[in-house]
């Protein structure tokens, strides 16, 4: 399953830094970074059949999760303001945040599960 999110979490990424870049969304697409590159070394890691990550992964893997939560909460309010009329919107199209908010929902699941998968590779390591 983590594989298969990591693969499709790549795919996205690529659709989004496209949509970002026609819009010349430069800083989207700097903060963008860190969640590809954790998304990329996941799945390394995975075709490798080794998910023990170092002290590094863990820090971009945070980074890009802490990123994902601001964008996630940000978009959601957005979009609760967007929906209720309460607020004039003249931005990119609607789709551009449905992306990226599935994107950033993709990327918080897939730490969680990376994560729990390698504290449980950890522990089967130490029991031997």
């Amino acid at each position: 399953m983590l594989k298969y999110i990591s693969y499709f979490n790549l795919v996205l990424a690529i659709v989004l830094l496209v949509m970002l870049r026609s819009g010349r969304n430069y800083i989207d697409v700097a903060l963008l970074t860190p969640s590809i590159l954790f998304n990329w070394l996941t799945l390394y890691h995975l075709l490798k059949n080794n998910l023990k990550f170092a002290k590094w992964h863990f820090y971009v893997g945070y980074i890009s999760v802490s990123l994902s939560i601001i964008s996630t909460i940000f978009t959601v309010i957005l979009l609760f303001e967007i929906l209720s009329n309460s607020s004039i919107y003249l931005g990119p199209p609607i789709n551009l945040f449905l992306v990226k908010l599935l994107f950033d929902v993709l990327t918080i699941s897939q730490f969680i599960m990376a994560y729990s998968s390698n504290k449980k590779l950890l522990n089967q390591t130490y029991q031997n």
